[in-house]
């Protein structure tokens, strides 16, 4: 989805609705906005013989906004044949 379009489209926000018999059940309404995420990268390849590849890479938010984690790590082990 390119930018434009998604500073056009809807956010959502919840509100309660009553239901018809049963009390009251959450629900959700469109309000205008915008959700812009900043994040940063890093990592690292380590070659330690011939053939094995061991990867460490970090990803972090660099913004407040939305719905996302503090910290995000992964590792990876390849080996070439």
């Amino acid at each position: 989805m390119d930018a434009a379009r998604r500073e056009r489209a809807p956010r959502l926000t919840e509100r309660t609705s009553p239901r018809l018999a049963t009390g009251i059940t959450p629900a959700f309404d469109p309000r205008a906005g915008q959700l812009n995420l900043m994040l940063g990268a890093a990592g690292f390849k380590f070659n330690p013989l011939g053939n094995p590849l061991i990867s460490a890479n970090a990803l972090f938010p660099l913004a407040k906004a939305g719905l996302r984690s503090r910290f995000t790590m992964t590792f990876g082990v390849d080996y070439a044949f």
